[in-house]
């Protein structure tokens, strides 16, 4: 399922449990898992997702903030960037930029 949150194409994943209540969640700042009751209709959760519409903003805003914190890394009062080169097996610094070793999700 498509849908449009802050002129950001967002794929919707819903995992069906035996839950009371409907959980929604952003994997990445492209991927939102609701995670609800079998018996819950697609076009219910859809009007749930349209009511909660600004709270899904401010949850994609922060996950897109989260994103943003990761690429930079803070060492003695100087901000690197993170650059991820796949060949390096030990982090360096490389003039204003941190390559470590492996990248994280």
């Amino acid at each position: 399922m498509q849908y449009e949150l802050n002129n950001t194409q967002i794929e919707i994943t819903i995992i069906r449990k035996n839950n009371k209540n409907l959980y929604m969640r952003f994997l990445d700042y492209k991927n939102l898992q609701i995670t609800c009751n079998p018996f819950l209709k697609e076009k219910k959760i859809y009007q749930i997702i349209e009511k909660n519409y600004q709270s899904l903003t401010k949850m994609h805003l922060q996950k897109l903030k989260e994103l943003e914190q990761n690429q930079h890394f803070n060492y003695l009062g100087k901000s690197y960037q993170m650059k991820y080169d796949g060949i390096s097996k030990q982090p360096f610094f490389e003039q204003i930029a941190l390559l470590p070793k492996t990248k994280k999700h």
